[in-house]
């Protein structure tokens, strides 16, 4: 009695393990796809916003976890870094909410703030944060089709020239934690990361520009289909109605010829018996 019991109780285990992890895919799922809007211009900046926070927030976790994991990588993973990661779900709610330009320019800024922090607080250019300076001018023009990237390629040329000038004045902050191969190798493996999910993003976004205009055009084609079908059964209508009208336009006339023949005869009739 007790094997049946025992089997039960693992079946109903597996039921909720499963139903959990539905529901985990389903909501990673749904923080995945950004929100559709009528605007594709404004679709388009609420995918790369939520793209770039969303990989960033990824890449983030597994930073912390390797830098508390392995110590001997050399990876920052104090509160400094933890608070960046963590603010990149500010532009995610954002975009949820509709507002999708003010989550764009958040998420730009954040990555800017992070890139500049975490590289004067480890020795400037060569620090590997630099890199995101790369990240941020490529996902600017993604985002605002072009209009902002002049504005971030010029911010980011000034904070790698600040950085330049403040090592040479020997104001710049001390490197928390000197570079290593290991933590080069995670930097730019990451940037890889980040170029691989954008590049895909950017191939999606191609693709469906190149499909629109072909659905559009199908749609305008079963319009004008439709046009002329309901204009050739109006035009029908048209005609019936008018040979319903010229019908009915004869037997009124028959009628009163009838009645006027008839009005004569009794008048007759009356005259001849008077």
């Amino acid at each position: 009695y007790d094997r049946p019991a025992g089997n039960v109780r693992m079946s109903a285990m597996l039921r909720s393990v499963t139903e959990l992890s539905s529901r985990l895919r389903g909501f990673l799922r749904g923080l995945w796809s950004s929100p559709q809007f009528p605007d594709r211009a404004r679709t388009r900046s609420a995918q790369v916003t939520n793209i770039l926070a969303m990989t960033v927030f990824v890449m983030g976790l597994v930073y912390l976890g390797l830098a508390r994991s392995m110590p001997a990588l050399h990876l920052r993973g104090d509160w400094m870094v933890l608070c960046c990661v963590l603010s990149y779900l500010v532009p995610l709610f954002l975009i949820r909410v509709g507002r999708v330009h003010v989550g764009g320019t958040i998420v730009l800024g954040l990555f800017w703030m992070t890139g500049t922090v975490l590289a004067m607080t480890n020795g400037g250019i060569t620090a590997p944060a630099a890199t995101f300076y790369v990240i941020l001018v490529l996902t600017a023009g993604l985002m605002s089709a072009g209009r902002a990237i002049f504005v971030v390629t010029g911010l980011c040329f000034v904070s790698l020239a600040a950085m330049v000038y403040l090592k040479k004045r020997g104001i710049l902050p001390a490197a928390v934690l000197t570079p290593t191969d290991a933590s080069r190798v995670i930097s730019l493996s990451m940037l890889f990361v980040w170029i691989l999910v954008m590049t895909r993003a950017t191939l999606r976004q191609l693709d469906e520009a190149l499909t629109n205009p072909e659905t559009e055009n199908e749609a305008r084609k079963k319009t004008e289909v439709e046009l002329r079908k309901i204009e050739a059964e109006l035009r029908q209508l048209n005609l019936d109605l008018e040979e319903r009208v010229a019908t009915r336009t004869r037997e009124l006339l028959t009628a009163k010829d009838e009645a006027l023949s008839a009005s004569r005869a009794k008048s007759e009739f009356l005259a001849t018996m008077s």
